[in-house]
C-alpha cells in the first residue's frame, strides 16, 4: 500500500528543487525518490510508477512531467503552489508558473 505521507513528501522536495512548480523531467523526479527513499533501482522504478499509476504526474508531452494539480490539493500541499487555486477550477494554462508570485505571501 503506498502512504500518501510518502506521496507528499516526495512530491515536496520535487518542488522544492526549484522552489516552483513547473515541467520536470524524469531525472529531476528520480532525484527526489531517492532522496526520500534511496537509491535502489527499484525503489525509484517503483514509486515512480506509483506517482504515475496514482495520477500524482501527468505528462503533457514526451520526456516531460508535471505535478497533478488536483492531486497536490489532496496532499495539503497547495501551500507550496506560488498562485492561489481554485479547487473547482484547475486549469493553469493561463498562468505562467514560472514568475507568478502570491501576493498574499502564503
Amino acid at each position: 500500500m503506498v502512504k500518501k505521507e510518502i506521496i507528499k513528501e516526495i512530491l515536496e522536495n520535487l518542488i522544492n528543487q526549484n522552489n516552483r512548480i513547473g515541467y520536470y523531467t524524469k531525472e529531476q523526479i528520480e532525484k527526489a525518490i531517492i532522496q526520500c527513499r534511496g537509491a535502489d533501482p527499484r525503489t525509484i522504478q517503483s514509486w515512480f510508477n506509483a506517482l504515475w499509476k496514482l495520477q500524482y504526474l501527468i505528462q503533457p508531452q514526451p520526456n516531460v512531467f508535471n505535478i497533478n494539480i488536483d492531486k497536490i490539493v489532496d496532499l495539503e500541499l497547495e501551500h507550496k503552489i506560488p498562485i492561489q487555486i481554485d479547487k473547482k477550477q484547475t486549469k493553469l494554462s493561463s498562468f505562467n508558473l514560472h514568475t507568478h508570485t502570491n501576493s498574499s505571501g502564503a
